[in-house]
Parts: C-alpha cells; structure tokens; sequence
C-alpha cells in the first residue's frame, strides 16, 4: 500500500513540474522590431508592423504611448500581447509643409 501511495506522489509531483515549466514557456518575453502602424492612446494600444507580420501589443504600466507616432521604428519586448517596454530605434520625420503657391 505504502509503495502504491508513493508512486502516486512521484507522478503526482512529475505532472505539476512539467505543467510548472510549461507556465514558465509561456510567460517567456518576447522581442519584436517594426514599425508603428497605429496609436490608440484612449484604448492603451498600439500595432507594429515587422518584416513578416503585423502585430496589435497593449501597452503595459510602464510604457507611454504619448511619445509614439505612426512610422516610428521601435523594438517592444512583450509578454502575452502586453508590452513592457517600447524603445525606439527611429522617430518618423516629420512631414514637410507645403509649399506657397509663387507669387504673381
């Protein structure tokens, strides 16, 4: 009975390891370099455009999203589609005015 209680416990205590270490995949961060396709400050959200694909990130508490602009190049760590943190590599230049028309 002893041994049968035992064998329990060890494939008890295997199973919540495995389920442990899979958690721990899962809250992995993650990096992803694009380009702000998008800004919404009101809903704390904000999409990214890569190389491959594009990606809708929510902004975590420590990031500001007043800072960002749409064709900034940026580089967002993330963890389950929140970003914890946005640094970007290249602000968006700024559109030139437009010309005055010659004068007659």
């Amino acid at each position: 009975m002893k041994r049968i209680f035992a064998f329990f416990m060890a494939i008890a205590f295997t199973l919540s390891f495995a389920a442990l270490t899979v958690a721990a995949e899962k809250a992995r961060a993650k990096v992803f370099t694009g380009t702000v396709e998008a800004v919404d400050a009101a809903a704390g959200t904000f999409s990214l455009k890569g190389k491959k694909e594009t990606m809708e990130l929510k902004a975590g508490e420590k990031v500001k999203l007043d800072g960002l602009k749409v064709g900034d190049k940026v580089t967002a760590t993330y963890t389950e589609g929140v970003a914890s943190k946005v640094v970007a590599s290249k602000k968006a230049a700024p559109k030139p005015a437009p010309a005055a028309p010659a004068g007659k």
